[in-house]
């Protein structure tokens, strides 16, 4: 038919096109990319070009009502944890094709509770699930340095003067990381850092989704990385709409990070103060606001505001821990890191109890082992 000669020669230009692009990606010497990752973004960039229609039938509700069962029979919530109760109860996980974007003033803190959100997610699961965490503004040594303080609760400047020499731990600094290493080994998951990507793409956030299947991909942060269009307008545009895309395409969340203008420090995140483009906004399912004020500093605390909820309620906010002494970022109210639940099923947030550290309760399903390190 004419459509199916139409598409036949769109994908052989597009080919030709993403030939040509590896030929001159793979003789540029600054292209720190493996040869095998070069050819697998050109196959998933022409594999989109027209990508074939999924269909879903109403008629298949007995199979959805099983499905359902099974799930309330394992205690397992079908989507992923961020490690704020607040959020987790209102989100009731992220879902496999949806875009979450952290919002916040420079400075203010979204790289940190991108990485905390990670981390007690991590902590918290009851299955072997791995994050993926894509760095663009911190290489992995610091990335790691941090995680590692965050889970052993010791001051992160500690842990880096540590390391340079300068101090050494108590003993109590020391048996609290040797324990988390210790038990961070045996976890039966992982959280997988890239961060020597010379230049991010939608295309490459989506290679590397494809390589390793975690069960979410955070990318720190969407206005660092690198998209078609002349102006950061139409840039930072087409990133925003490519990586809600990725998510839908490969069913893996993507959770990544924004800046607001200067109004977002004076007036609040809101939807018109977000850098750029709008279309960050506009692509995003869920957008939680980070804020900072003199009063909240004082408490070595912030706020996280939920400022757009494709699928719930918009303005809630909490306060969380902002407290790099004790590396304290956790919602207020609660102690320690926590989860949704000991079993993994959601509860009303007057029933929430801490979690993560030292011990959860076993899952309801002995199949399924819990992914928190602390775990005895």
């Amino acid at each position: 038919s004419d459509l199916d000669e139409f598409i036949r020669r769109v994908k052989r230009r597009e080919t030709q096109k993403a030939l040509i692009d590896m030929a001159e990606r793979i003789d540029n010497r600054e292209e720190q990319l493996d040869l095998e990752l070069i050819l697998f973004e050109a196959a998933e960039h022409v594999s989109q070009v027209v990508p074939s229609s999924r269909v879903s039938r109403v008629s298949d509700a007995p199979s959805r009502m099983e499905l359902l069962r099974k799930r309330m029979e394992m205690g397992i919530i079908p989507g992923v944890q961020l490690g704020f109760p607040t959020l987790d109860n209102e989100t009731l996980g992220i879902q496999p094709n949806e875009l979450v974007v952290f919002a916040a003033y420079s400075n203010a803190g979204k790289s940190t509770y991108l990485q905390y959100s990670a981390l007690a997610g991590y902590l918290v699961e009851q299955t072997a699930k791995t994050r993926l965490f894509i760095s663009l503004e911190m290489d992995g040594n610091a990335l790691l340095r941090k995680f590692d303080a965050m889970a052993a609760e010791i001051q992160l400047r500690a842990v880096k003067a540590m390391e340079m020499g300068r101090v050494n731990l108590s003993d109590d600094q020391m048996r609290s990381l040797d324990q988390w290493a210790e038990r961070a080994s045996k976890a039966p998951s992982d959280i997988l850092i890239i961060d020597d990507i010379g230049s991010c793409t939608v295309e490459r956030v989506l290679a590397e989704t494809m390589r390793w299947k975690p069960v979410a991909t955070y990318t720190d942060y969407l206005q660092y990385m690198d998209g078609p269009g002349d102006g950061s307008y139409s840039k930072v545009g087409a990133i925003a709409k490519g990586l809600k895309k990725v998510a839908r395409m490969t069913g893996i969340p993507q959770i990544t990070a924004a800046q607001t203008t200067r109004a977002g420090a004076k007036d609040g995140v809101k939807d018109d103060n977000i850098a750029d483009s709008i279309e960050i906004y506009r692509s995003a399912d869920w957008m939680f606001g980070i804020e900072r004020d003199d009063d909240l500093d004082a408490e070595r605390a912030a706020r996280i505001k939920i400022v757009k909820a494709r699928d719930g309620r918009k303005g809630l906010e909490f306060k969380v821990g902002m407290d790099f002494d004790e590396m304290d970022f956790a919602e207020r109210g609660f102690r320690g890191r926590q989860s949704i639940g000991r079993t993994g099923a959601v509860l009303p947030p007057a029933e929430i109890t801490e979690l993560a550290i030292p011990s959860p309760a076993p899952p309801p399903n002995p199949a399924l082992s819990a992914n928190n390190p602390f775990a005895t």
